[in-house]
């Protein structure tokens, strides 16, 4: 009698331990999740002026861009000048453009999120790198770090 007791008792013992790893698992695992969802920015929001601004700047480049004759040969692509290669922006929220090397700089613009930029060097201690966008040719430094070179 003695023997089915401690057996029952062993087996209370060892189900309230399994429950509470199976509860306490799940708890860390409805955590996690959550948490690694809630961490990743949300995208930048453009207010009704920013998409007006955007409109009307890409009219207006229309407008001053010649078109060209179909006669005229398609350029080729821009050839990488020594030292210096192309990547892509892999911050989420874009990178701001700055006129020198530094945070305090003035903002020239962005640089949004998976930009092509040519990077054309780097300051003294490698914190910023100088970079020409390649959709609109400006040259600007961003903040090291937030770049993938392309092949």
């Amino acid at each position: 009698m003695k023997l089915s007791s401690l057996s029952g008792l062993l087996q209370f013992i060892i189900g309230f331990l399994l429950g509470m790893a199976l509860l306490v698992g799940g708890a860390a695992a409805a955590a996690y999740f959550l948490l690694s969802n809630m961490t990743s920015s949300p995208p930048k929001p453009l207010f009704a002026g920013e998409k007006q601004e955007i409109a009307q700047k890409t009219e207006k480049e229309k407008s001053l861009s010649p078109t060209p004759s179909p006669v005229e040969a398609i350029p080729s692509p821009q050839e990488i000048p020594t030292g210096t290669y192309k990547a892509k922006v892999i911050w989420n929220s874009g990178l701001s453009l700055r006129a020198e090397p530094s945070a305090e700089a003035a903002r020239l613009g962005t640089v949004p999120y998976k930009a092509e930029i040519m990077v054309l060097g780097t300051n003294g201690d490698n914190t910023w790198q100088k970079v020409r966008l390649l959709s609109t040719e400006q040259e600007g430094w961003i903040k090291g770090g937030n770049i993938e070179k392309i092949d």
